[in-house]
């Protein structure tokens, strides 16, 4: 099955959809027109579900009816027209059936204004939760904010692929038994080689891991770094000329920058009195804030460091921590002492001594940690006082309007998806309260009757069955009575009746 030709159906006639030939003809070469079946292949590879469920309605209903009503241009254009690939060109067609001008815009391209907002929160206080009940995309808004934070801050037009790509974003979700070890450090078992003996070893969990990554990243070209001899001593001295990254291949000190030596002393030389008589302390990097670039040049005074050789620093790049389903952990047992350090005037000031490792330990200023809370698990009321403390909150609440933007409202010409979700959540506010609501992705990328039958059987009546556990009179008041019996068992009503 390839397309031959692309109609529009207006007053009972079908006649050519000029702009949408027009369309994808420019969009794909002759020799890169696929099958329906070729794209549903690449969807498959491609990991793109929606593209792939959109193109299995419409070989089935093509193979059944001969057509296929698609009443959202833009689902259209996106799953079908554009073939595999996908650039950043926005299309604008004029339709002529009344409805105004669609916009046909690739998801790269997505309005990222809406989450500018919530990203410039991040100053604020660099600790964010979203909240919501579920299926309100709170993890693909955090994409989204740290997208908009990347490109507005940062200057960085790629966003949230760069700041991926550059292994800065990092995601997990906690959990009832999620644990300190995992998170902060651990000792963790070990097997010998032989694999008969056993034993153990210190191992950084993901935050602390993440941290020093960030930590590490503070160090920017042009910084001078001086090599740690004693409590009142340093020995080496240079200039960071190249950027971070990290050797996989080494077996210790995987974390490694390029470094221009501009003097390497014979004997130690004593910084104390210009560190403003303090002792230094052993740890991975100890910031000099007390002293001076002319303190330095004095200290070398072979001529070895030019103000000129200083080039003015680089921007310190932002890390962020996802945690998925924050609320589900013990958030006292899983941060343990950190939970202060995470508090924005603590970071880089406050330290803390880490119980298995027993060094020195603080949260570095350009890591933000952005959290999802499922308000259906647990009220927003009840979490724990440090997280509310130290936290900003900002509700992601369920919006039908999101469903009309970028899905198909309409299906088979008679199920308002808008009217049904906002009926819904209108019912559930009555008779429970706001956090149990339903999110408007349950009805993102339905297509077909078929669709519905199973989001609705298999994805929402089991979440309004476990929230109204029991009470078979309010679950009907809010569903009627069509899809249960007066015990509660689901009725399953036939699809083609």
């Amino acid at each position: 099955m390839k397309i031959k030709a692309i109609e529009r159906y207006i007053d009972g006639q079908f006649s050519i959809y000029d702009e949408f030939n027009t369309l994808y003809e420019n969009r794909n070469r002759e020799d890169g027109k696929f099958s329906i079946r070729e794209l549903n292949n690449y969807a498959l590879q491609d990991n793109a579900p929606n593209k792939r469920k959109f193109l299995l309605n419409l070989i089935e209903e093509l193979e059944k009816n001969g057509f296929m009503k698609v009443s959202n241009p833009i689902s259209l254009y996106d799953n079908l027209l554009v073939g595999r690939k996908r650039s950043g060109t926005a299309v604008t067609t004029d339709a002529k059936d009344g409805t105004g001008d669609e916009s046909i815009i690739d998801d790269e391209l997505e309005d990222i204004e809406k989450y500018e907002d919530i990203a410039s929160l991040l100053n604020f206080n660099p600790n964010l939760i979203l909240y919501g009940p579920p299926g309100t995309g709170k993890t693909y808004a955090t994409k989204k904010i740290i997208h908009a934070y990347e490109k507005k801050y940062h200057r960085n037009d790629s966003g949230y692929e760069l700041a991926n790509l550059e292994n800065r974003v990092r995601s997990i979700t906690f959990h009832q038994s999620y644990s300190y070890e995992e998170f902060i450090e651990g000792i963790r078992p070990i097997l010998s080689e032989d694999a008969e003996d056993i034993g153990y070893r210190l191992e950084n969990g993901v935050f602390k891991e993440h941290s020093i990554n960030a930590l590490a990243n503070e160090m920017t070209e042009g910084d001078i770094v001086m090599i740690y001899d004693g409590p009142r001593t340093m020995r080496m001295v240079g200039i960071i000329n190249g950027d971070y990254r990290y050797e996989k291949s080494y077996e210790s000190y995987k974390h490694r920058r390029s470094v221009k030596w501009l003097k390497d002393l014979k004997y130690p030389i004593d910084i104390y009195k210009y560190n403003g008589n303090t002792k230094l302390t052993q740890k991975t990097i100890y910031p000099l804030v007390r002293m001076e670039i002319s303190d330095v040049m004095k200290i070398v005074s072979e001529n070895t460091i030019n103000k000129q050789e200083i080039k003015e620093k680089a921007i310190v790049k932002p890390y962020y921590m996802i945690i998925d389903e924050i609320n589900r952990g013990n958030i006292s047992k899983i941060f343990g002492e950190l939970i202060t350090l995470i508090e924005q005037d603590k970071r880089e000031v406050a330290k803390a001594y880490l119980p298995y490792s027993k060094k020195e330990f603080t949260v570095p200023n350009n890591l933000y940690i952005i959290g999802t809370m499922n308000t259906a698990d647990r009220s927003i009321a009840t979490i724990d006082t440090a997280l509310r403390r130290r936290f900003t909150f900002v509700e992601i609440e369920p919006d039908s309007n999101i469903i009309v933007e970028y899905c198909n409202p309409i299906v088979n010409d008679n199920v308002d998806l808008v009217k049904l979700m906002d009926d819904l959540n209108q019912k559930i506010l009555e008779h429970y309260d706001r956090d149990h609501r339903i999110g408007h992705s349950y009805f993102m990328g339905i297509e077909s009757l078929r669709d519905l039958y199973q989001v609705w059987y298999y994805e929402i009546l089991p979440l309004l069955n476990e929230y109204f556990y029991n009470d078979i009179d309010t679950l009907t008041s809010i569903v009627s009575n069509g899809f249960h019996d007066k015990y509660g068992n689901v009725k399953y009503l036939s699809l083609t009746r």
